[in-house]
């Protein structure tokens, strides 16, 4: 009787990775990609809204808006997502706030998710665009310590992101990065990524 053969979790993940790896964006075509000012917002309505637009996020041709604190059922959940955002950027300027310090002290909360040697490490985004208001998505940040300029596409990353999106059941189709161009960072102190997933 022959033994039936099955994917391995490992083969599952090296496959993800090798996808995950062609979605990071090329940092030379980030660095000449001119970003349209001002930079029209474009509010999907679920994780399949994304994947429509999934070029034009890449391109810069559009961005998605942070939240305005609204859940599904129309109740207010935060003040005001974007506002919040701002506040926060003004007094940490003002404060003098090391915002490298504040990324990197990520990597020790409970649900954040981080590579082996610490360089690699994915958590909720801090004022999350409005993915996260819209139903079945949810909004991340995958931050690279050590990087300069753009994240280079290499397999430390993609492998972290791809653990992640397999330790919670999702595929190659569950999944968006964007990444921001040099001049369009708003935390340029540690190169990262925007990860959107599908939530099941």
């Amino acid at each position: 009787m022959q033994e039936e053969v099955g994917i391995t979790e490992q083969r599952a993940i090296e496959s993800l990775t090798n996808v995950v790896l062609r979605e990071i964006p090329d940092q030379w075509e980030l660095l000449k990609m001119e970003v349209p000012e001002p930079q029209p917002e474009v509010v999907p309505i679920n994780f399949d809204g994304i994947l429509d637009i999934k070029a034009e996020l890449q391109s810069q041709e559009v961005r998605i808006p942070r939240a305005e604190g609204w859940d599904k059922q129309g109740n207010k959940t935060r003040e005001d997502v974007r506002e919040e955002y701002r506040k926060a950027r003004r007094e940490r300027a003002t404060a003098g706030f090391d915002n490298r310090e504040h990324i990197l002290a990520k990597r020790d909360e409970p649900n954040t998710f981080t590579s082996p040697d610490g360089t690699v490490f994915i958590a909720e985004d801090e004022f999350p665009y409005y993915v996260d208001e819209a139903g079945d998505a949810k909004h991340y940040d995958v931050w690279v310590t050590g990087e300069i300029g753009p994240v280079v596409p290499d397999t430390r990353v993609a492998g972290t992101i791809a653990r992640f999106l397999h330790s919670k059941n999702l595929g190659e189709k569950d999944f968006v990065l964007i990444q921001n161009p040099p001049p369009n960072k708003t935390l340029p102190e540690v190169e990262h990524l925007h990860l959107f997933t599908r939530v099941k």
